[in-house]
């Protein structure tokens, strides 16, 4: 049984598969997780691709199909999207399961780079500026509680932060 990280990597290695095709991110992300795939033997990497070419082409087909009288059908290809999702979601949980903890870190990390790939290249296409494998640049945020309320945030970065009110400006000098 996989740990709840590792449950949810593979869940986001799913969901970048659905994300991915199509875009930019694909070839890129295809290769990466065909050797992630691969490391049982090139067999396994070759047919890795196979079915990767596989779900791109169903995404695609599914995202032009729709009704003859009228436009492509939302909810029929979130259902399509959501069950490759899941098909991959679970192929990789299984192939996480099957290593030993050296091997399943090694492969957790090979595969939280290749998702943080999507995530830069989609957050990018986008207009998200991404910072870092697991950051977000903004130019301003603001945290507000009012009535009781709780407002929060967390700041990772190497230096000095003061959080609180700021302090007064000094009286103007003339």
């Amino acid at each position: 049984m996989l740990t709840e990280a590792l449950a949810a990597l593979a869940g986001a290695g799913g969901t970048a598969v659905v994300q991915a095709a199509g875009t930019d991110a694909w070839t890129a992300f295809r290769n990466r997780l065909a050797t992630f795939f691969g490391r049982s033997g090139e067999r396994s990497a070759r047919t890795t691709l196979e079915r990767l070419d596989r779900t791109a082409a169903e995404l695609t087909a599914g995202a032009s199909n729709g009704s003859p009288d009228g436009p492509p059908d939302a909810s029929r290809d979130d259902e399509l999207r959501d069950r490759l999702r899941d098909r991959w979601q679970n192929r990789i949980a299984d192939l996480l399961e099957d290593l030993d903890d050296d091997e399943r870190e090694a492969a957790a990390e090979e595969l939280r780079a290749a998702v943080s790939l999507v995530d830069r290249r989609i957050g990018d296409a986008r207009g998200v500026q991404v910072a870092g494998d697991h950051g977000l640049a903004a130019g301003s945020v603001t945290a507000r509680a009012e009535q009781g309320s709780i407002a929060g945030g967390v700041v990772n970065i190497d230096g000095d932060v003061t959080l609180g009110n700021p302090s007064r400006p000094d009286s103007p000098q003339n």
